[in-house]
Order: structure tokens, then sequence, then C-alpha cells
């Protein structure tokens, strides 16, 4: 018990720099609300018995001076609380679950519970360390190729790229790069901290060079490995990126069974062989910049090409960015070759608007991820937040949808307001901390005991 104390107090002394004890009392309270129907409907009546209990209650977050409060409620009734104050005489912990008792915590007590501590070298060793890449910089500006292009027209339905710079790396010159990052890392006598890091010991030149052997087997064999374009308009601003990364893969294109017979003829087992092989690949991506009067969009995607496959996975980003609103949606499927357009199976927006007005600052954001469902997209869930803000008070919710269901599955609603100022608990009967033993942990145990025993009807009987 005393040992939970201990802990107690330094959680406490972790919360309470956080929470600004302003002058006035202010109120902060957390609730749930839940749809008993539709917890019912998912996962039977037993669920939805508790998650009625779980709407009755709230916790309440009080601040005032020098003085917090955590109270949990049932309804109108507190269930518990824990008050915590500073005092001149030290901390004064106090809880209904006590009674009229409290726990004095003197700031030399404190002091003594936390000793200071001195860190060893070799913790100091292992905290950090300074890695300086100025070789490898040198090696990327030597071994990048960089080239200008002029645009003469613009057929894109976006802001138009005047120029473009066009950085490209080939898989030789990627691994010269890789020795030099490694080199570096050597040189700064950080390799052996690295490999504690990753949970691995042994010897860094051998790490090094294995991960050097992994890397070559996917890179191409010829050709770029790495290609990044830059689109800039006059003013020199980027409107337009385009990205390929070619690389290969160990993948499965085969499968053969092997059946194993009885004397009858009898298929008694399957072996299954998976025949694997190289396939070239390559990740495409781009974005395009429109700008308009009131808004910036950016329309981009990435699409996976594998060699000698029609079908090839497929990303779309859509960003719509204004003054008062930011919109994203982010959309997988498939692309087939010589289609016009993807074939998108699944849709995740995210929608943040400012609602403030003169008097009220606040805003609202939409999270929903929807399905193809019969050549259209239904809402498989979406998750709602409002939140206002009006001088000292506040209210927060976040709501919880499910497909199928209209009405809200759950939400959790944060509300601030001021407080009522309350006494101090200075005034209880103070345990002073070290001079708890077993006989003191006992009869607050015993106490709390019987709290709990009434709020839930049963028997209260101290134990002896």
């Amino acid at each position: 018990m005393k040992k939970f104390l201990s802990l107690l107090i330094a959680v406490m002394m972790l919360i309470v720099p956080v929470i600004s004890f302003a002058e006035q009392a202010t109120d902060t309270t957390v609730t749930v609300s839940v749809n008993s129907e539709a917890i019912t409907a998912l996962a039977g009546n037993d669920a939805a018995l508790y998650a009625a209990i779980i709407e009755q209650a709230s916790l309440v977050l009080h601040a005032q001076n020098n003085q917090f409060r955590a109270m949990l409620g049932l309804g109108e009734y507190t269930v518990a609380d824990l008050v915590l104050e500073l005092a001149e005489q030290g901390i004064i912990i106090g809880s209904n679950l006590i009674d009229n008792n409290a726990i004095l915590l003197s700031y030399e007590d404190l002091q003594a519970l936390m000793p200071a501590t001195t860190p060893s070298e070799e913790d100091s060793a292992s905290a950090g360390f300074n890695i300086n890449f100025d070789h490898t910089m040198e090696v990327i500006q030597e071994n990048m190729k960089v080239d200008m292009k002029t645009f003469d027209s613009w057929d894109l339905d976006s802001d138009p790229a005047t120029t473009a710079l066009i950085f490209s790396i080939t898989p030789e010159n990627f691994l010269k790069i890789f020795d030099a990052t490694f080199e570096d890392i050597q040189k700064s006598g950080a390799a052996d901290q690295i490999l504690s890091l990753a949970g691995q010991g042994g010897d860094f030149d051998a790490a090094a060079a294995s991960s050097k052997e992994e890397l070559s087997k996917v890179l191409p064999e010829s050709g770029d490995f790495l290609t990044v374009t830059v689109g800039l308009n006059d003013n020199s601003d980027p409107v337009c990126f385009m990205a390929d990364i070619y690389y290969r893969e160990n993948v499965i294109v085969d499968v053969t069974f092997n059946d194993t017979t009885n004397d009858a003829g009898e298929v008694t087992s399957t072996d299954i062989q998976y025949i694997y092989a190289n396939k070239n690949k390559e990740l495409a991506a781009d974005l395009y910049r429109t700008t308009t009067d009131t808004a910036q969009m950016w329309n981009g995607t990435l699409v996976e090409y594998v060699e000698g496959e029609d079908i090839s996975s497929y990303y779309g980003l859509n960003l719509d960015i204004s003054e008062n609103a930011f919109y994203a949606q982010l959309d997988f499927g498939t692309y087939t070759a010589g289609a016009e357009e993807p074939e998108i199976v699944m849709i995740a927006s995210l929608n943040i608007a400012d609602t403030s007005s003169d008097a009220i600052s606040g805003g609202s954001f939409d999270f929903t991820v929807s399905m193809i469902e019969e050549d259209d997209f239904a809402p498989l869930f979406s998750i709602n937040g409002t939140a206002e803000t009006e001088g000292i008070n506040s209210k927060c919710k976040v709501a919880l949808y499910l497909g199928g269901f209209e009405e809200e599955i759950g939400s959790l609603s944060i509300s601030t307001a001021a407080g009522t100022v309350l006494d101090s608990i200075a005034n209880k009967n103070l345990i002073n901390f070290k001079d708890l033993n077993e006989e003191t942990l006992q009869d607050l145990g015993n106490l709390i005991v019987n709290h709990l025993s009434g709020l839930l009807g049963a028997p209260a009987g101290a134990s002896e």
C-alpha cells in the first residue's frame, strides 16, 4: 500500500505542473453517451446494460488556486474523488474513500523520496551522439545527376510549370552513398550504440556489408534507381512533383501441388511448392498544384507497376486547402493497363473546418472511411468532432458512426465551465506520510473497502 502511495504521489507530481490552476475555480466534465439500441444489435443485451451504466458515469476535473480534484460520478452521486492540495506544510492528498482523513507529504519528505541522481558516464555516452554527414553530402553531390528542363507549353489542368529540376541516381551511385553514410557513422564512434539500439551485436562492418548485400538484391540491374522532378513556375514556386523508383522483388510466379498417394492410389497428403522469381517493379508518383482565388488544391497518384502484370496497385491523393477549411481524400484501388480511370474500392477522407464567429472560436472535423458497394460508396465508419470556446467556457464532442446505423454509436463530450471554490482539506485528520505503518494502512484500507461495499450494496465488514 505504501509503495502504491509513493507511486501515486510521483504521478501527481508530474501532473501538477501541467495543470494551470486558475485564480477562479474551473470544472472540466467528461461524459460518455451510448446508443443502447446499436450496442444491443452489435454485442447483445449484456453489453448494452454495461453501456447504460457507463453512460451515467462522469469524470469531473476541478482546479482552483492550489487545489486539484478528480471526481468520478454516477448520476448525481460521487463514487470516488481524489484531492491534491499544495499547502504551506506540504502536499495533502485526500479522498472521500478514506472519510475525514488525509495524507500529508512534507516538502522535506518529498525531497527525500526523490533524491538527485547523476547519470553515469556510460549512460551519458548512450544518451546521444553527434554524427557528421559532411562526407555523405559530398558523395551525394558527386553522384547525383541534376538536369534542368524548360516547358514550352503546359497541357495539364493545373498551375503551369515553366522549368523543372530533375534529380536522378543510378544503383551504383546509390550504393556509394550507402557506403559513405556507414563510413560517417563509423567515424563518429556511434556504431556500437546504433547496433545496441537496434538490438544487435557484433561487428559494425559486417552488419554494414550484410545490409549492402540485401540492398543490392532489390536495386535494378540497369537504368536509374531514382528519378525526381520538381516543376517550378515563373516565381520559382514548386507546383508539381514527380518521382519514379525502380526496384526488384522476389515474388511468387507459380504454385505447384505435389500429391502423395498410398498403394490404393488415394491421396494421403499434398505438398505445396511456391516458385519465386525476381520481378522488376516501379513506383510512379506525381503531385500537382492548382490555385484559385480562395483555395489551393494538390492532386496526386501513386501507382505500383509490376513487370508482366496488367493490374497495378493504385493510391490517389486530393488536398483542398482554403483559409477556413482543409479537406484531404485518399483513394485505394487498382489500375488496369489501358484503362482510362482506376477502379477505386475504398476512400478515406478528412474534413476540417473553422466554425468561429465574433464571440465564439470553434471548429469541426469529420473523418470517414467508405467502401465500394453496388457501384456506389457506402460509409464504413465515421468519426465526427466539434469544439467551441467562449471565454472560460468550452465544449467539445467526438462521436462515432457505423455503417448501417443512422444515429451515432457513442460519443465522448468534454466541457469546461466556471466552478464553485471548494473548501481546503487542510483541516482534515492529517496523517504524515513518513508515519504510515502497517496498522494505519490497514485502517485506511478498511475505510476504502467499506465505502465501496456500501456503494455496491454488499455487507461491509472490517477485515482484521
